[in-house]
């Protein structure tokens, strides 16, 4: 495996990476993030398997392969190279890391024991965009409850009915609801946990998302960028 990739595009993506990467993981490949090259493109997955992401990038690739790398380990690495090409050769388990004058050679983890992702392939979407997306977000998360005991309250109702996408946020004693016009072809309810909203709206930039749900999950797609969530 061998690519070469400008800093920065890498450390915005490392940074989107890193939002499903847990600090209370009792698995060490969980901790680390999946480089994927194939298709002539890269692709960093992260997951705990309640939240994942998938976000895909463009780099200069000479071989590819896939292997997982700690979160923390590359990211601190990135952040500190100068603003300039970086070269990544993977060689085994062994991972070389090339910045102008500095260079790091870190121990990686064998890709085939990655948690696989959702298939999503088959599942219809519906489509907001995302500045009103991230506007409902903030003004109906701050109604759910932090009571673990109450599951259900703990996230964000999405409604979709024939005309509009509701968001809804209850703790038992106060309520939030924000409508979205949309067209729909069929009603469907699902309860989101909190924290994949809270990281959405982190992430979005301009232009839309795609919703999709597919048994257990909800998935936002937004351009190259892909959030998974568990459902509740």
């Amino acid at each position: 495996m061998k690519f070469n990739i400008n800093k920065k595009d890498l450390l915005k993506h490392i940074t989107i990476a890193q939002k499903a990467i847990s600090s209370k993981s009792t698995m060490q490949i969980l901790e680390g993030i999946l480089f994927d090259i194939s298709n002539n493109e890269l692709t960093l997955i992260s997951t705990d398997l309640e939240l994942s992401v998938e976000t895909k990038l463009d780099a200069d690739i000479s071989e590819e392969g896939a292997i997982v790398i700690n979160s923390n380990i590359i990211g601190n690495i990135v952040r500190k190279l100068p603003d300039d090409i970086i070269y990544f050769t993977v060689k085994d388990s062994n991972v070389n890391i090339r910045c102008q004058n500095s260079e790091f050679n870190i121990q990686g983890h064998d890709a085939s024991s990655y948690p696989a992702l959702p298939d999503i392939e088959k599942s219809s979407s519906i489509n907001i965009d995302n500045e009103e997306l991230k506007q409902a977000i903030k003004e109906t998360e701050f109604a759910a409850s932090n009571d673990e005991t109450r599951l259900a309250l703990t996230g964000l109702l999405l409604e979709k009915e024939k005309d509009s996408i509701n968001l809804v946020g209850l703790d038992g004693y106060r309520l939030a609801v924000k409508k979205i016009d949309s067209k729909n072809e069929e009603a469907d309810e699902v309860i989101v946990p909190r924290r994949a909203f809270l990281e959405l709206s982190r992430i979005l930039e301009q232009g839309s998302t795609d919703i999709r749900i597919v048994r257990g999950h909800i998935v936002f797609e937004n351009e190259r960028t892909k959030l998974y969530s568990r459902l509740i």
